[in-house]
């Protein structure tokens, strides 16, 4: 019963502390995702004290935390703000989701152990990295201060990542372009992954704009605007 009137009191702040540690779980996925593109594009080796597993396991408990501190406010709150809540549930799952791609990139470098070139295809990778480096910063922003300007025009500009990634990996499957075997497949591999964690960034900024049933969708007026429904 302690326990419980503990909770009742707490409940209030709870939703709070949940908004706080799915910032801060954001933050975490981005340095990891930077550091196993750094590991990956620009290292001849792979840091042994880069140990993304680890980090991702303070992920997952960072997620599972949020979801009780959720479940918690809404059970004993007086007042409890149903609709925020769906909201940071959903969003925690695409940090997740983040991170388990950063992991992907880690195992390329492992299975790369080289620095990987791009070749013909350098500047459209890197237009890739720095909107995702970018990325990061201008979601966190824009769902700190529900902004939802630059949430939009976030979104927006997720299609032109989008079809761009798309091409490339086209080209790569379907032009002799001298790019070696090995390094083609590991290429592909890394600008998918770019493009998930974009996809994941353009759900969680959604966030700001949408009602929690059409978080990771267009709205009408953003599919005039020229989008497809949902980021893939």
């Amino acid at each position: 019963m302690l326990e419980i009137l503990k909770e009742l009191f707490r409940g209030e702040s709870l939703l709070d502390q949940a908004y706080e540690e799915t910032v801060a779980i954001l933050g975490v996925a981005r340095d990891m995702t930077l550091a196993a593109s750094n590991s990956l594009r620009h290292s001849d080796s792979v840091d042994d004290s880069l140990d993304l597993y680890k980090t991702d396991k303070t992920i997952n408990k960072y997620e599972r935390e949020t979801r009780r501190k959720v479940l918690t406010h809404l059970a004993v709150s007086t007042a409890a703000d149903y609709a925020p809540a769906l909201v940071l549930t959903s969003i925690v799952i695409d940090v997740e989701r983040i991170g388990d791609y950063a992991k992907n990139i880690l195992e390329l470098a492992r299975a790369h152990p080289r620095a990987l070139p791009a070749y013909a295809y350098e500047d459209r990778v890197q237009r890739l990295e720095e909107r995702v480096r970018v990325g990061f910063g201008r979601v966190s922003e824009a769902f700190q201060n529900s902004d939802e300007q630059s949430a939009r025009a976030f979104m927006t500009s997720h299609d032109e990542f989008s079809r761009l990634a798309d091409a490339m990996v086209e080209e790569m499957i379907t032009r002799d372009d001298g790019v070696p075997k090995s390094e083609a497949v590991a290429l592909a591999l890394y600008v998918r992954y770019l493009k998930r964690i974009e996809a994941h960034l353009t759900n969680i900024v959604s966030s700001v704009v949408n009602p929690f049933p059409r978080i990771g969708f267009r709205n009408k007026e953003d599919k005039a605007a020229g989008g497809g429904p949902k980021p893939q």
